[in-house]
């Protein structure tokens, strides 16, 4: 008896703007084994030196950062208008880039230096304190 090829089927789900393929899926929102595409929000300038005048960063789960000046940062959106716990920033700035929460903590801190040429997921940890971890 020969080896039969199993084929695994395909799922696509879009919720808001984003596409979410995979081979199963779990829930209305989550897939198993898939991969998610994210629309991206790229080209952004961080500006700013704190909290209150640092980049707003509009409704979005995956930022790509374009020009990054010494010292500016950008300002997370509130985690309850996120359309999940989580963001990815790309810095393609030539400096760190400081990421502010709208009011909490990121890593129990104010701000996060997020390094030039570097990519981060943060996720919320807590909606209500808007805490925030650096994976």
């Amino acid at each position: 008896m020969g080896a039969v090829a199993q084929t695994v089927p395909t799922k696509t789900i879009i919720y808001g703007n984003q596409l979410f393929n995979g081979s199963g899926d779990h829930s209305s929102r989550e897939l198993f084994y898939g991969i998610i595409n994210p629309a991206q929000n790229t080209g952004i300038t961080a500006a700013g030196t704190n909290a209150a005048t640092a980049y707003q960063l509009p409704a979005g789960e995956h930022y790509g950062l374009g020009t990054v000046a010494s010292g500016t940062g950008v300002k997370l959106h509130n985690a309850s208008a996120l359309p999940g716990p989580r963001c990815v920033i790309d810095n393609n700035g030539a400096n760190a880039c400081l990421v502010y929460p709208t009011s909490g903590t990121i890593n129990g801190a104010a701000s996060y230096s997020l390094a030039a040429a570097a990519i981060k997921m943060l996720v919320c940890v807590d909606y209500a304190a808007d805490k925030w971890k650096v994976l």
